[in-house]
């Protein structure tokens, strides 16, 4: 396997196991995939307005939600898109979270704990 073809691996990898971690409410799957220094920043259509937490209170807010999983929500990811440049990439999600249809936008740096994302930019549609 070539490198571009690992990282791609790797970044997918990440990205399921962050929403892996949305799903199931596990604090510990987005302290994994995500670095300390991000930012969770997006939009509800319904509204307008700007939601914007620290890497902190992104995860407090998704330990604080009952489980996807137990509450038998489907279980909605496609990676839409994923676009590297040596150790930054992106990746566009679309996903159904708390019944409500989200698309991510994913930008991943790569340091000695792998591929990790850095910022996260959502719009979110009721469905």
């Amino acid at each position: 396997m070539n490198e571009q073809a690992d990282d791609r691996q790797q970044i997918e990898t990440a990205v399921t196991r962050y929403f892996d971690g949305l799903y199931n409410s596990n604090g510990e799957d987005i302290r994994a995939t995500f670095h300390p220094d991000s930012k969770i920043t997006g939009f509800m259509s319904s509204s307008g307005e700007m939601s914007v937490m620290d890497f902190e209170e992104f995860v407090t807010f998704v330990e604080a939600q009952t489980s996807r999983a137990s509450a038998d929500e489907p279980y909605e990811l496609e990676i839409a898109a994923i676009d590297i440049a040596g150790q930054v990439a992106t990746a566009k999600l679309l996903d159904r979270y708390l019944n409500i249809r989200f698309t991510d936008y994913l930008s991943l740096v790569k340091d000695d704990k792998g591929w990790r994302v850095y910022n996260k930019l959502w719009h979110a549609e009721p469905l």
